[in-house]
């Protein structure tokens, strides 16, 4: 992504889309962010434990069955000044290795992994 500053802006969303939000710094700068923001809920497995005291006494334990949220929240954003020349990148995300940022354009994923910041 280094290699993008200094760059035009037009030429980055050619390549890469459309942002998912903009926003106009007070600087007078914009801030193009390309984002995904999921949440997955799973159910958690019912496990029964069944075992017997020395008396023979039958003791039962019930454990699970409640609902895990994963949630997975990835951000780039690209600062641009006046004359469309980007100035700075950012990455923002849970875990840049854990982060699936499918939804962004495939080649913006590349760009991510060729620089290390995803695997």
């Amino acid at each position: 992504m280094n290699s993008w500053i200094g760059r035009d802006i037009n030429e980055f969303v050619r390549k890469y889309g459309p942002p998912t939000t903009t926003l106009k710094l007070p600087n007078g700068n914009t801030l193009y962010s390309y984002t995904t923001d999921r949440e997955q809920a799973f159910q958690q497995p019912i496990y029964v434990n069944e075992s017997r005291n020395r008396r023979g006494e039958k003791r039962t334990v019930i454990t699970g069955g409640g609902t895990i949220v994963n949630r997975d929240f990835c951000e780039i954003n690209v600062e641009f000044d006046r004359s469309r020349e980007i100035q700075s990148w950012r990455y923002e995300g849970d875990s840049p290795r854990n982060c699936k940022i499918k939804s962004l354009p495939k080649t913006l994923q590349k760009q991510l992994q060729k620089d290390g910041i995803l695997p």
